[in-house]
Order: C-alpha cells, then sequence, then structure tokens
C-alpha cells in the first residue's frame, strides 16, 4: 500500500503541475501497485486517481462512469469505516465531474452520498455533529 500511496502523491504533483504524461504513467504504476498487493481501499484511491486523469483529458463521461463502477463495487466490498472513506472520496471525485459536466442533478446526488458517509464514519468514531454537518 505504501507503493500505491506513493504513485497517488506523485499523481497529484504531476495534476498540478499539467505534466499529462507523467500524470497517466503514474495512475498506470498506482493500480499496478494495488494489484500487486490487494487492498480494496487502495483500490478505490487508484480509482480516484484514474478518473482525474479523465478529468484532465476532458474525458468527463467515461471518468464518471468509472467513479460510479468503483462506488458500487466499495459498497460491496468494504466494510464500515473503509466503505464509507472510499464512497466519500470517490463521490467527491464524482461531484468534479459531475459540476464540469454541468450535471447538477448527479451532482448532488452524489454530495449527498458523501454527507451520509461522513456522518456514518464520523458518528461512528464519537465526533460531535458540528464537525461533518455544515451550518
Amino acid at each position: 500500500m505504501i507503493v500505491a500511496e506513493a504513485y497517488s502523491i506523485t499523481y497529484w504533483l504531476a495534476a498540478r503541475h499539467r505534466w499529462m504524461d507523467m500524470a497517466e504513467l503514474t495512475v498506470t504504476r498506482q493500480r499496478w501497485a494495488v494489484e500487486q498487493q490487494p487492498n480494496p481501499l487502495g483500490a478505490a484511491v487508484a480509482c480516484r486517481d484514474r478518473a482525474g486523469t479523465y478529468l484532465n483529458f476532458r474525458d468527463i463521461e467515461r471518468g464518471l462512469t468509472l467513479v460510479d463502477r468503483a462506488i458500487a463495487d466499495a459498497q460491496q466490498t468494504l466494510d464500515s469505516t473503509d466503505r464509507d472513506l472510499a464512497v466519500c472520496i470517490l463521490n467527491l471525485r464524482g461531484i468534479t465531474l459531475a459540476g464540469r459536466l454541468r450535471d447538477m442533478a448527479t451532482a448532488d446526488c452524489m454530495c449527498r452520498s458523501a454527507s451520509r458517509a461522513a456522518s456514518r464514519s464520523s458518528a461512528a468514531r464519537g465526533f460531535p455533529r458540528s464537525t461533518y454537518v455544515a451550518s
């Protein structure tokens, strides 16, 4: 998982500096690293980053489809906190993608889904409601 996390950080840097070839290569290597040591949460992070490359290359629909599939996989294969974390990070990427498509219905649905997952996870840890609900 450490190698996959390093690739995720490298992807973030490459994407921020618009080094698209580096970002695409990094996502490919990140997916390879997750496959070497299977980790469902790592797979969700890798999918989020892969969807980010679709965003960067303006293939928004494909990125949104990838996020939708990954959310369904996370809900089926992960349990409790890992599931909630994966659903949150994937929904946040999906909100960005849906916003670029100007699909406010999808963005709103993903926002509500992320909020529900965050509230379940935070409530399970004993955080007060004000830490995860905007006033």
